[in-house]
């Protein structure tokens, strides 16, 4: 067990998420960043902690790269969160859920919904397997 002045201990900030899920913890850039179960996006910890929205349901699944989270929800669609906070959706499996997300060099990138994978590719074009 660890004790109170143990110098790991002293490098440790608790992160309040307003006691929602945290799906997956990671940083864009510097900035600690949290994909939450209400669907939102939390960049920071603490007073300067700020929310975005990103899902009208729960987020089931995200990956990060260090530039931009992508995450996979419960209302179908795959978001793009860059670190400046901006959202846009790449992708829409139609109300199914995200299974898993995937993260690929120069903006691409794949997600699943039931037994379908989308592959995005770095410019936009869509193919399904």
């Amino acid at each position: 067990m660890t004790k109170p002045n143990d110098p790991l201990t002293q490098h440790v900030v608790a992160a309040d998420t307003g006691g929602e899920h945290v799906t997956t913890a990671t940083f864009l850039r510097d900035v600690p960043v949290f994909a939450l179960g209400n669907g939102f996006v939390q960049f920071g910890l603490g007073a300067e902690a700020r929310s975005v929205p990103a899902h009208a349901g729960t987020i089931l699944v995200a990956a990060a790269d260090g530039a931009r989270l992508l995450t996979g929800g419960d209302d179908g669609r795959v978001v793009e969160t860059d670190a400046a906070g901006l959202t846009r959706e790449i992708g829409n499996a139609q109300g199914r859920w995200i299974d898993a997300v995937a993260i690929g060099p120069s903006g691409s990138a794949a997600w699943s919904a039931g037994k379908t994978v989308i592959a995005r590719d770095g410019k936009g074009a869509l193919r399904s397997f």
